[in-house]
């Protein structure tokens, strides 16, 4: 009996500590699973750095400024599923770009299907300058996408602000405007991705149509959605089908100063739930012009 109660006292400690609250929890794939939040700047000095600290299951949590420079643009996960979120929303955290044809920068690129789970929360993303998907490379994943503002970006040939290849992510009350290409002046998809777009506005886009499909195999999809004012057209080709169904419309999104980057809405905006048969807001940000 002695002997009994010694191998149970050896493997209830060897228990214990392999169930200490700072060891590791490993997921089916060996990859370690957390649950911190790791705060931008005040932790780490970039997002990257955040990213690049963080574990799977982490938040990188972005307080408000404008970010920019290395460690602020090119953004990669290395296979991490990750929430990145600013603290304070769009209208606060701006990652400013800044690039041009002699430089060339893209916000977040997302390749590896392990990077699916991740959600990109509460950004302004503006001024970036790529050959394609300026704001956003996806491939092969599924991410989520939400209150993030993309304007005045630009791309050598295709996706203005997105672009898609065998992705099909989630993008929910984002608001797109003023992103410039010749093909997908705000999206672009090939290889059979399937985005859906609820509560967004994408709004005066210059040269190609907003969105196009590369291929006989995309399907995005929209609930509640607002696509005005693009110089390549709205509501056309594979998207048009979609234009007076499920809350979307083509109306004027009635932003208060676009000029100075204030893309919240003027209160008779018909993009406010107030104003549409909806019952959220359209796009990123609410009805605040003071902002």
């Amino acid at each position: 009996m002695k002997h009994t109660l010694i191998i149970f006292a050896v493997a209830a400690g060897l228990l214990g500590t392999a169930c200490s609250e700072d060891d590791e929890i490993t997921g089916d794939n060996g990859n370690v699973v957390a649950d911190r939040t790791i705060r931008v700047p005040q932790e780490q000095p970039t997002i990257q750095a955040g990213i690049n600290a963080a574990r799977i299951g982490d938040t990188v949590l972005v307080a408000d400024g404008v970010y920019f420079g290395f460690g602020n643009q090119d953004i990669v996960f290395g296979g991490k599923t990750l929430v990145v979120k600013s603290e304070n929303g769009p209208a606060s955290t701006i990652l400013e770009l800044e690039s041009d044809p002699n430089n060339l920068n893209f916000a977040f690129e997302l390749t590896l299907t392990s990077e699916s789970g991740v959600t990109i929360d509460g950004f302004t993303i503006r001024r970036a300058y790529n050959s394609q998907g300026s704001c956003l490379n996806l491939r092969s994943v599924s991410p989520t996408i939400k209150n993030c503002v993309f304007a005045y970006n630009n791309a050598v040939t295709s996706g203005g602000a997105v672009r898609c290849k065998s992705a099909s992510p989630t993008f929910e009350s984002c608001t797109f405007a003023y992103n410039s290409a010749p093909t997908g002046a705000a999206v672009y998809l090939i290889a059979g991705s399937s985005p859906h777009f609820s509560n967004c506005i994408l709004a005066y886009s210059l040269g190609g149509e907003t969105i196009v499909c590369g291929d006989a195999y995309c399907l995005p999809t929209f609930s509640c959605c607002d696509i005005y004012g693009n110089e390549g057209g709205d509501w056309t080709d594979d998207i048009a089908g979609f234009l007076g169904t499920d809350g979307n419309v083509s109306l004027d999104p009635m932003f208060c100063d676009d000029s100075r980057y204030n893309f919240h809405l003027m209160p008779e905006s018909p993009c406010l739930a107030a104003n549409s048969d909806c019952d959220v807001d359209m796009g990123a940000l609410g009805a605040d012009c003071s902002q």
